[in-house]
């Protein structure tokens, strides 16, 4: 895991994922098998990646973070193939160890407002994953300047081991190629990239 993820950290996702995928040949670890789960969704690889964390969830079936990146990748795709995902999650309650993982779900439900969601954190992990599927809710109504603020507030949220790091890291550079599309002047872009290096 610490090869994978030194990889990721360079943002050599596609590396990151290959390694993964070959080290699953020698163990299958539920550990791995998430953590190849989530270097396949930062690759961009949401087919690849829902078959791991299916069986992710297949081996522990309390397992809520496969269970949210199930529904996370549904979300993205706007697909109702893990509805059962979202219900199981929207009914966790604060009895739950998955309450969290059920809060993130209302927010990217529209059931909870932006301004509230981004307040109701206690660990800087939760603000991290807050501030990201907030920068998730803002590029899909392709608001990309405040998508990319909502995820480097992730990422600097983010302890450098936590797989929320990771897919903030790499949605971040998904916004970044976006709003260096829509750049009209070299100038723009210059000055735009000078920005990203400093962060």
């Amino acid at each position: 895991l610490k090869k994978i993820r030194d990889k990721a950290l360079k943002g050599r996702w596609a590396e990151a994922q290959t390694l993964a995928d070959e080290e699953m040949k020698k163990s299958q670890q539920p550990v791995l098998v998430l953590g190849a789960g989530m270097m396949h969704f930062c690759a961009g690889d949401l087919t690849g990646a829902r078959r791991l964390f299916t069986e992710s969830l297949s081996m522990d079936s309390e397992n809520n973070d496969a269970r949210l990146m199930l529904y996370l990748i549904d979300w993205l795709t706007d697909k109702e193939e893990g509805k059962a995902y979202r219900d199981d999650l929207l009914n966790f309650d604060w009895r739950s160890t998955a309450e969290f993982q059920g809060y993130l779900v209302h927010v990217l439900e529209g059931l909870v407002d932006e301004d509230s969601a981004l307040d109701g954190w206690y660990t800087t992990s939760e603000r991290s994953w807050l501030n990201y599927v907030a920068g998730l809710i803002r590029a899909k109504q392709k608001d990309w300047n405040g998508a990319e603020i909502l995820t480097r507030e992730a990422i600097l949220a983010a302890n450098s081991e936590a797989w929320e790091f990771y897919l903030a890291r790499s949605r971040l550079e998904h916004v970044q190629k976006y709003r260096r599309e829509v750049m009209k002047t070299k100038k723009l872009l210059d000055q735009y990239n000078k920005n990203v290096a400093v962060f």
